[in-house]
């Protein structure tokens, strides 16, 4: 059986087993002894041996004393944080809608198979080193940096459990600019492709049984070159061989003696 007091009568009325008191200006009634559920003293304070429920509690509560402040439990009573010298110790996921703060250097007790996860997009303010392999998901990386170094001597693309001709055809590298540049393996052709010119400082070296593809064109379509740098072709017009001497385009025409000699016009 409850009791409640209202107004400044002091009167006593009956309630839902919980203890109520409205008006009195803060105090209460000296010398008002109600069972086991609460002993109003008369020096106006109050004992309560219950539970007190009220919609605001003014104060700090810098006096208040049996009051467990180093753990906060559930509903059930369950222990799901404790305070200790060292910190607190959470018992279950924590979530934060503000975010956390620090480096993290403190953190202890995590083993090496947890898993790191995020719903939405994460960023390190500084460097990262990852102990063991690297797997990216996605249809999209981008590595924003000024310069990649590799220390691996392979770099493969493509890679498949699987791989065939199909698997590498457009496999490759595109350098970006005002016309991308595109070093791609086009399995029409069984050869990798390069969609511009090619400038090499040393000899060319071509070894196997094979041979060597020229540029085919007409006389027309002879390409402007640079002066005083040597070219060669094959003309369809002429059907021949010419190279450029640097002024020039001169034919290297092949007669048709048994002998096979060569004439240059």
């Amino acid at each position: 059986m409850g009791l409640i007091f209202r107004g400044t009568d002091d009167t006593i009325k009956a309630d839902d087993g919980t203890l109520t008191i409205e008006g009195l200006e803060g105090r209460f009634p000296s010398g008002v002894n109600v069972g086991t559920a609460a002993t109003i003293k008369d020096n106006g304070n109050a004992t309560f041996s219950g539970i007190v429920t009220a919609t605001a509690f003014v104060g700090d509560g810098s006096d208040l004393t049996g009051i467990d402040a180093t753990s906060i439990k559930d509903s059930s009573g369950n222990v799901k944080a404790q305070g200790n010298v060292g910190g607190i110790v959470v018992t279950g996921v924590v979530t934060s809608t503000g975010g956390f703060s620090g480096d993290g250097s403190g953190l202890t007790g995590v083993a090496s198979t947890d898993n790191i996860q995020s719903a939405t997009d994460a960023t390190f303010l500084a460097n990262v080193s990852i102990g063991g392999s690297l797997t990216v998901d996605g249809t999209f990386t981008k590595i924003n940096t000024t310069i990649l170094d590799v220390e691996d001597k392979t770099v493969g693309v493509a890679s498949t459990s699987a791989k065939s001709a199909t698997t590498q055809d457009g496999a490759g590298l595109v350098m970006y600019g005002q016309t991308d540049v595109n070093l791609i393996y086009e399995k029409s052709k069984a050869s990798v492709g390069l969609n511009t010119g090619l400038s090499v400082t040393g000899i060319i070296s071509a070894t196997g049984t094979g041979a060597i593809k020229l540029p085919e064109g007409t006389t027309a379509q002879r390409p402007t070159v640079d002066a005083n740098q040597p070219y060669i072709r094959f003309n369809s017009t002429l059907q021949s061989l010419e190279f450029y001497n640097g002024n020039q385009w001169v034919s290297i025409i092949t007669d048709y003696f048994p002998s096979g000699s060569i004439s240059i016009n």
